[in-house]
């Protein structure tokens, strides 16, 4: 959903500051929820937040997608769970082929990559490299 946000960004940005906007906001009870909704979608840091929430759970979805399967994951967890450390480096050193050109600061990355650290010591065991070794996909 987020992606998506940012795929119609200019859109949402034209019907924030539109002609039947400020009427619906005007008669409104909540006026003061779509001023605050304006804003936000008219803030360039919102928009700048959002690409950086993207980038660093880009990694994350796609291994909790990958858990959802219903199928058996020990291999496809250690791979996931490698593939997104190496995003994440990849985006720390400007390299992401995802996330070309979004900037991430230092702080935000440094905290996400702490949790993806301690997540892949815990991964990091013969069992799950086995799963992987084992696993017909790779």
């Amino acid at each position: 959903m987020l992606d998506h946000m940012l795929e119609v960004r200019e859109v949402l940005q034209e019907l924030v500051v539109g002609r039947e906007w400020k009427e619906w906001n005007g008669k409104s009870n909540h006026s003061d929820d779509g001023d605050e909704v304006r804003d936000c979608v008219l803030r360039s840091g919102f928009w700048k937040n959002l690409e950086e929430v993207l980038a660093l759970t880009k990694g994350t979805v796609a291994l909790l997608r990958e858990c959802d399967r219903g199928v058996p994951i020990a291999g496809k967890v250690y791979v996931a769970m490698f593939n997104c450390g190496q995003e994440l480096e990849a985006l720390r050193d400007g390299t992401s082929n995802y996330c070309l050109g979004i900037k991430v600061s230092t702080q935000k990355y440094a905290q996400v990559h702490a949790i993806w650290e301690k997540r892949w010591e815990m991964l990091h065991s013969n069992m799950h490299a086995a799963g992987y070794v084992l696993d017909p996909e790779y």
